[in-house]
């Protein structure tokens, strides 16, 4: 699974969704997608303006680990049992 750190990310910084969002000029509600890791397509516009923001490599916000289950993932697999 692709695993996206914007949680982690954000509360290194102490700061919100919204308060990104109004900086980055991006939709809070696709920030929160994120966020939550529930989103299932990123425009790279949006990751470039977020590693942008904080002066980060893309490795920095996201990454590659085959065995992590997405939040999401566990919660639609938990709710249809």
């Amino acid at each position: 699974m692709i695993r996206i750190k914007l949680a982690e990310l954000l509360g290194k910084h102490k700061m919100r969704v919204t308060d990104l969002a109004e900086e980055i000029e991006v939709h809070k509600n696709t920030l929160y997608r994120l966020y939550n890791e529930s989103s299932t397509r990123v425009d790279l516009e949006v990751l470039e303006k977020i590693c942008d923001y904080f002066k980060i490599e893309l490795s920095e916000l996201m990454e590659y680990d085959p065995q992590y289950i997405r939040p999401s993932a566990e919660r639609k697999k938990t709710s249809s049992s």
